[in-house]
């Protein structure tokens, strides 16, 4: 393949803007490192979380947030850990956190007589086990965003690995898990996939995704709101849309 591996994030890019696939993955083109603060709070929960119960949120070191911002994430993730549903998934002998999965070999389903090692791999934020037949797999956010719905496919491809590696696995619980309180429902939402049922189906979505990037010879722009945000932006310069 012209441009494995591939991974959830990667296919997702070109769904967004096959153009910023183009710069991105295939160019290579290097852009200005984003502001660290940026990404500090998602790294501050992603490891207590990771480490609970053997570490305390206080001994996390902070680099570039306030410290009126950090009292903020601390209490934040302590009245998330008092969730007695967080507790019983956190206090589980869970098998493994920020786990690294590759697809060794290929994914065999054939579509149009054609084969594709799917050369895939991605990390799962927690894997846990209900019983032989039932996983757990959950993805931490740290907030639920209206303008950036998580996709269901994220899980999918989660689900999918969990399938191929564990034949006696028949259903995955799946997750996104939100720290920062949600307004409306649950603080998670729960995507139940079942081999029989989901497999065939997931198996086929990635490989198509894939199998669509792979042909592609324009990698058009899709404009959208969403290009002011983008780290080509300026590069890039699509029509109609303005920086905010």
């Amino acid at each position: 393949m012209k441009y494995a591996p591939y991974s959830y994030s990667k296919i997702g890019c070109f769904k967004e803007c096959p153009h910023k696939f183009l710069l991105k993955y295939i160019k290579r083109i290097k852009t200005p490192p984003k502001d660290p603060r940026f990404f500090e709070k998602g790294t501050f929960y992603h490891w207590v979380l990771e480490h609970f119960p053997n570490v305390k949120p206080e001994d996390f070191q902070f680099k570039h947030t306030t410290e009126e911002e950090q009292k903020k994430y601390i209490e934040t993730i302590k009245n998330f850990l008092k969730d007695r549903k967080v507790q019983t998934l956190l206090n589980k002998k869970k098998l493994a956190s920020e786990f690294e999965f590759k697809f060794d070999e290929s994914i065999d389903i054939e579509i149009e007589k054609i084969k594709w090692n799917s050369a895939l791999y991605g990390y799962i934020d927690y894997v846990g086990m209900i019983q032989n037949d039932t996983y757990l797999v959950i993805d931490w956010k740290s907030k639920k965003h209206e303008n950036f719905p998580n996709n269901p496919e994220q899980l999918e491809m989660y689900a999918t690995w969990i399938f191929e590696a564990r034949p006696k696995v028949d259903k995955v619980l799946a997750f996104f898990y939100y720290v920062e309180p949600v307004q409306e429902g649950e603080p998670y939402e729960l995507h139940i996939l079942e081999r029989d049922k989901d497999l065939n189906r997931m198996k086929e979505n990635i490989i198509n995704n894939i199998n669509t990037i792979e042909q592609t010879k324009d990698f058009e722009k899709k404009v959208t709101q969403k290009c002011s945000r983008c780290d080509y932006f300026d590069m890039c310069k699509p029509f109609n849309v303005k920086v905010k």
